[in-house]
């Protein structure tokens, strides 16, 4: 008697914490599910009003789906990538990647697809002084001012004082993803855009 190939029909799941992004969280989730139920896939949408509850969730939930969508801040898509780890499952972040776009871009190269970290350290030796780097960097978008850094790297040693250092590490190839080819594309085109600007700050 023939082996039975059993083979997981194609859902999405996708998972969002509505307040992110100011509130953008629930409209990109909303304009990706109808995008991906027009290529054909079964959409399941999930909203989590807090991080305590998605963690739960991703402790806990049925691998009764093939592909795990995270729409959200750095915290959501942590959250969630707990379940792609646990169920084997790819995980396609969908991330609200520089900090303060719009009006203080901190990070302007940071893309999720390139494999590094992007760090942003402002330091001052009071909280006065701290504003007013920090307004500084508002008015001329100038990061090489006394007391910024902006650096890239695949390892972070982040120390604080009368505590243990500790390590950030890129590893790759942890999770499976699953890019747009033209997402990549457009992300590559304003990384040098991005680095273009910098080089002439």
């Amino acid at each position: 008697m023939p082996a039975a190939i059993f083979r997981m029909r194609t859902v999405v799941q996708i998972v969002v914490t509505p307040g992110s992004g100011e509130g953008r969280a629930r409209c990109t989730t909303r304009r990706l599910r109808r995008a991906l139920k027009r290529r054909g896939y079964e959409v399941r949408v999930q909203s989590f009003g807090s991080l305590g509850k998605l963690l739960e969730w991703s402790d806990s939930c049925e691998p009764d789906f093939s592909h795990l969508v995270a729409v959200g801040g750095d915290a959501t898509l942590s959250a969630a990538a707990g379940a792609s780890v646990r169920l084997s499952i790819p995980f396609v972040p969908v991330p609200n990647v520089e900090t303060y776009r719009d009006y203080l871009s901190l990070t302007p190269t940071a893309s999720p697809v390139d494999g590094v970290f992007d760090v942003f350290a402002i330091s001052a030796p009071s909280r006065f002084r701290l504003w007013l780097r920090v307004l500084r960097l508002l008015i001329t978008h100038s990061r090489r001012a006394e007391g910024m850094a902006l650096a890239r790297g695949r390892r972070v040693r982040v120390t604080v004082e009368g505590h243990a250092p500790e390590e950030l590490t890129v590893l790759r190839r942890a999770l499976p993803l699953l890019v747009l080819p033209e997402s990549v594309t457009e992300l590559e085109a304003r990384q040098v855009e991005a680095e273009t600007e910098l080089a002439q700050s």
